[in-house]
């Protein structure tokens, strides 16, 4: 299995070591030239020597981290590491196998903290951490990060993005979760192709701008998306199904500017809740099978626009409206 992972490596290698993602003015993530080394982890080396190469890999992530250089890349093959990992330079640290490698947290309050600007995680699972509010998987004080291809389970919450812009999220998976993601007073920030199942809550956005929602899917969670005061919010080709009977879908509340277009929205207590809002745009939507409403607008909610949306068979109402004004 290693060496198949090694002559995968030589692949990746060749594409990222040379490579950065980097941003531009809209949030895009690019590449640029970097021509830094790399670094190996296993915790299978119990006796050592520990030098970081492929034949002496490092034990534990930390010491890797402690020993690179910026811009380096870590390579940890798969185990359990029993780690609360603080990330302070800009690195690339990719797992052998998302399911295999393993973080625990050990229910600390955090199971990787990112400080550094230009940090890539991939392809690991996240678990324990603790179950106070901020605790998470993964929390990112700083921008310019992309965490792709990983799992979070038994998180409090599995990333928490604080103050904190141009940072991407991509093809993760978040399930068993007090809440999937939670973003607060960031801007610019995207979440894309991720899944959320069985969470008290899928993405919880708070005091936050212009946030992408791009092709996730959330099912069996209380609330599937929650926006909290916060504004310009995109959600796009994303499905919310199966959320709770008394919960839903896409629920916010003081919010303004939000687009939420070509997605699919059934089989949830209320499919989209829109409370003290402004500005939102329900465009090009199938909502069905909701148990109570398929839209629910009121406490003075303004300018709500439902267009060419399929609104059938919600058991209650397709549109629910109290005080509030929609075209």
């Amino acid at each position: 299995m290693k060496k198949k992972f090694v002559s995968l490596l030589i692949t990746i290698l060749f594409i990222l070591s040379n490579y950065l993602i980097i941003d531009s003015v809209d949030g895009y993530v690019e590449l640029q030239n970097t021509n830094k080394g790399n670094i190996y982890v296993d915790d299978d080396n119990k006796e050592g020597p520990w030098n970081g190469t492929i034949e002496f890999p490092f034990r534990y992530i930390q010491d890797a981290i402690e020993n690179a250089t910026e811009r380096d890349i870590i390579y940890v093959f798969e185990g359990i590491y029993y780690e609360n990992i603080e990330v302070y330079k800009p690195l690339t640290i990719i797992g052998e196998n998302k399911s295999s490698t393993i973080i625990d947290g050990m229910y600390k309050e955090f199971v990787v903290r990112i400080t550094a600007d230009f940090t890539f995680l991939i392809n690991f699972t996240i678990m324990n951490s603790g179950g106070y509010m901020h605790n998470a998987g993964i929390i990112i004080d700083s921008e310019l990060n992309q965490i792709a291809k990983c799992i979070f389970y038994r998180t409090r919450t599995g990333i928490y993005i604080n103050g904190s812009s141009y940072n991407e999220i991509n093809n993760c998976t978040f399930y068993n979760n007090g809440e999937g993601i939670y973003i607060q007073s960031s801007q610019d920030n995207q979440i894309r192709d991720c899944y959320f199942c069985n969470n008290g809550l899928g993405l919880n956005i708070q005091s936050s701008d212009a946030i992408k929602i791009i092709g996730c899917y959330a099912h069996t969670n209380g609330i599937a998306f929650f926006f909290g005061d916060s504004t310009n919010i995109e959600s796009i080709k994303c499905a919310a199904y199966n959320n709770n009977d008394n919960q839903g879908g896409f629920f916010m509340s003081n919010c303004g500017d939000i687009y939420i277009s070509n997605c699919n929205i059934y089989h949830n207590g209320v499919g989209t809740k829109i409370s003290n809002s402004t500005n939102i745009y329900i465009l090009n939507c199938n909502l069905f099978w909701n148990t109570h409403f398929g839209v629910n607008l009121n406490k003075d909610s303004k300018n709500v626009i439902i267009e060419k949306c399929e609104l059938f068979e919600n058991l209650r109402y397709g549109i629910q409206s109290k005080k509030a004004i929609f075209n």
